[in-house]
């Protein structure tokens, strides 16, 4: 699927059936994230530069070097915005997208599996007309129980298992950090030291 054809289906068959509020789950995929307005890089040129700061009635000097401007930018906090974030909002949606190659956290993947699975277990011919037909019948089977069953899975499971993980390297990290000062130097001299002169001693 193309951007072109995905942002056409968002628009007229997947945002006319959300309820009120919803909160519509994306991945990183590129035709997911068709661009409206792409904030400069540090390797834009210097006239694409001011042309944002222009258009979002940013005040600056001209003469300032190209370096500058983009700092100046930087400290506005700018955002890429999206098309599938735009037809959502202006729908009274919001949109959440994944963490880039966390697929795992899309409990919709846990639902096409399902999908496919049926229609692996179901075909019979090997012909293209019998797979789409077979992928409907698996889409149809997959009930509100179902997808409740699978978010359940990614929250419980998943999502639970980053978190703990998360706590656990934060611990890891903390523990390795030494600060370094002069007490602490001089007291790692003495003990070394007083190694030393036992073992003399000895």
């Amino acid at each position: 699927m193309n951007t072109k054809h995905f942002m056409e289906w968002y628009q007229k068959q997947l945002l006319p059936h959300c309820p009120p509020k919803s909160v519509i789950v994306l991945d990183n995929a590129k035709y997911h994230n068709g661009v409206v307005e792409k904030v400069p890089t540090k390797t834009s040129a210097k006239k694409d530069i001011m042309a944002y700061l222009d258009k979002h009635s940013i005040t600056y000097d001209k003469q300032r070097l190209k370096s500058e401007l983009f700092m100046l930018l930087k400290a506005t906090n700018p955002q890429t915005k999206y098309l599938t974030d735009v037809l959502s909002n202006d729908a009274g949606h919001d949109v959440l997208r994944l963490p880039v190659g966390h697929c795992e956290l899309n409990p919709i993947e846990l639902v096409w599996a399902q999908v496919k699975g049926y229609a692996t277990d179901h075909n019979k011919d090997f012909t293209m007309r019998a797979i789409e037909q077979l992928a409907r019948e698996g889409v149809e089977n997959v009930t509100a129980a179902k997808w409740k069953k699978c978010v359940d899975h990614v929250i419980q499971k998943v999502e639970n298992h980053y978190r703990t993980s998360d706590g656990v390297v934060k611990q890891a990290v903390e523990s390795l950090v030494i600060e370094v000062g002069a007490e602490d130097s001089s007291d790692s001299e003495e003990i070394l030291l007083g190694d030393d002169e036992n073992d003399n001693n000895d």
